[in-house]
């Protein structure tokens, strides 16, 4: 049995009104007026491999003579795209658009680009949420809406990863004139292929942030911060342009995947159950409770679990 340390150390009512409100706020999405509005950084990609996701709420696709579909997420620079994951919408007999699909566009050979057709997919409707996803293997692309795969493209061209470029959000490429209104959430680009089953099954879960596949992964949830942070941690935030902002989110998102020490019920949710299962482990005896991993278990992992619970890990 391990060494059990148990201190004077009591579990007032007070420790759970001390830290219970740790995670608990409304979801945010990038906001966007569809009009000259987006958000961006440079940065750098290479990825033999990509899945591109997201939920999005479109009022407007503004377009321009040189295209006919604008992006939820572009990398690139000038006219060359190595990657889009495009919005192309779909014209009404009377003229109007009231419907979209999702496309996945890359560059390769130094500018010739592919599009994924939008066959197998029905069209979404403008203001409503809906996840559209692409995937791209350097073989085979599939793009997706709502969890549901279109017909698959066979291409067999490695993307044209641009040495240095412009991740941009809501504008097809910095200098375009293809805007995205309307509202974009949770949004992740990841370095593997995800499968069909992936994408529909996380679709509604946020995969934890610290998962080794994520290039990078944005919630739009930290509100008042002047940049939208990249939760992976590698550093590839996005900044507002020309007045993109925040605001409160529909987007039918649950909680994330538990990747965090102090969540230890398992729930994703940091609240009073993990407090109390805390409590009962540590009373116990049992090593889930060693949080800061000495063997014993004492006042350190009282300490160890309160940060961790206040970090919001």
């Amino acid at each position: 049995m391990p060494t059990r340390r148990l201190s004077a150390l009591a579990f007032p009512a007070a420790l759970t009104l001390l830290i219970a409100p740790a995670l608990a706020q409304p979801g945010e999405a990038l906001t966007l007026d569809g009009v000259n509005d987006y958000a961006a950084t440079t940065t750098s990609i290479n990825l033999p491999s990509l899945t591109v996701e997201c939920w999005v709420n479109v009022s407007s696709l503004t377009l321009s003579p040189a295209t006919n579909g604008a992006s939820v997420i572009t990398y690139g620079s000038g006219n060359q795209q190595s990657f889009s994951l495009w919005l192309f919408p779909i014209r009404n007999p009377d003229g109007t658009y009231t419907t979209y699909t999702p496309s996945l566009q890359i560059n390769y050979s130094n500018g010739a680009s592919r599009i994924t057709p939008a066959d197998g997919l029905t069209p979404l409707p403008y203001g409503e949420w809906h996840h559209v996803a692409a995937t791209y293997d350097g073989v085979t692309a599939t793009v997706y809406a709502d969890g549901s795969p279109g017909t698959p493209q066979t291409w067999n061209t490695p993307i044209n990863w641009l040495a240095t470029a412009t991740m941009t959000s809501g504008l097809e490429f910095p200098g375009a004139s293809e805007y995205v209104g309307g509202q974009i959430d949770d949004l992740r680009l990841w370095s593997v292929v995800r499968t069909d089953t992936d994408i529909a099954a996380a679709m509604s879960t946020p995969p934890c942030p610290e998962d080794p596949d994520l290039f990078a992964m944005y919630s739009f949830d930290d509100d008042g911060q002047p940049t939208i942070t990249d939760l992976t941690g590698g550093g590839h935030n996005l900044s507002f342009i020309n007045g993109a902002t925040r605001s409160a989110s529909a987007a039918p998102i649950g909680p994330p995947a538990s990747c965090c020490d102090a969540d230890v019920n398992g729930d994703g949710i940091l609240d009073n159950g993990d407090i109390g299962t805390f409590v009962t482990l540590f009373l116990a005896g049992d090593l889930a409770a060693d949080f800061n991993g000495d063997g014993l278990l004492d006042n350190g992992d009282i300490g160890a679990f309160v940060a961790a619970f206040l970090a919001g890990c």
